[in-house]
């Protein structure tokens, strides 16, 4: 089993900034929600948790590996997205200077490329490489049975690893929510991605700081 978990919640998720790879750490309702993630994952057998260097996904996976009693590494190909000149900025102000970008990033995100950043597209194929180097490599190496392993990323990072696994394209990015510390669990059977779950969050339900899709 594949878990991939989006990383817990910062103060400019609260804020409604845009993050990209400004390196912003959890906020103490992140911290929480990342030791409740772990709480989940404790008893799946986890071996190792591959993450992103962002602060704010490593942190998540050092909480989780504390009760999961696993190694973490960290993979550069799972930083997020390259929002360029609307990373530090807010949805406001975003809306404000680039209304027409903003626009387009929301009704056809597929054609949108961020101003000096990346195009949803780069973005994709760059975490999927990474993200099939892990899952191949974990297929031919592991001799354990029932073995898991843990990707811990970004929203816009685990939307495009799970738009790639469906066979759909950036096309599609807004439909599949992803709340912070959300669990998504994925098979990879005869090399074939199967999906199990999506954005589950049961284990979130006491926590109201759980933000949906931002």
């Amino acid at each position: 089993m594949i878990y991939l978990v989006r990383h817990g919640l910062t103060e400019w998720n609260e804020k409604n900034i845009f993050r990209g790879q400004k390196d912003i750490p959890l906020s103490s309702e992140g911290r929480l929600q990342a030791e409740l993630a772990g709480r989940y994952l404790k008893n799946k057998n986890i071996q190792k948790i591959h993450t992103s260097p962002l602060k704010r996904a490593y942190e998540t996976s050092l909480i989780i590996s504390e009760q999961a009693g696993c190694e973490v590494l960290v993979i550069d190909g799972l930083t997020d997205i390259h929002f360029g000149d609307w990373e530090g900025k807010s949805v406001d102000w975003v809306k404000e200077n680039f209304p027409k970008k903003y626009s387009l990033y929301k009704c056809h995100p597929e054609k949108v490329i961020f101003p000096n950043g990346e195009s949803l597209e780069t973005c994709r194929k760059r975490a999927f490489n990474a993200f099939f180097t892990i899952v191949s490599g974990w297929e031919k190496n592991t001799s354990s049975s029932g073995a898991h392993f843990v990707v811990v990323s970004h929203r816009v990072i685990i939307k495009l690893l799970l738009l790639t696994a469906l066979g759909l394209s950036t096309a599609s990015f807004w439909r599949i929510r992803i709340d912070t510390c959300g669990i998504n669990e994925l098979d990879y059977v005869n090399n074939c991605f199967i999906i199990n779950r999506i954005n589950s969050v049961p284990h979130l339900a006491n926590n109201k700081y759980s933000m949906p899709d931002f």
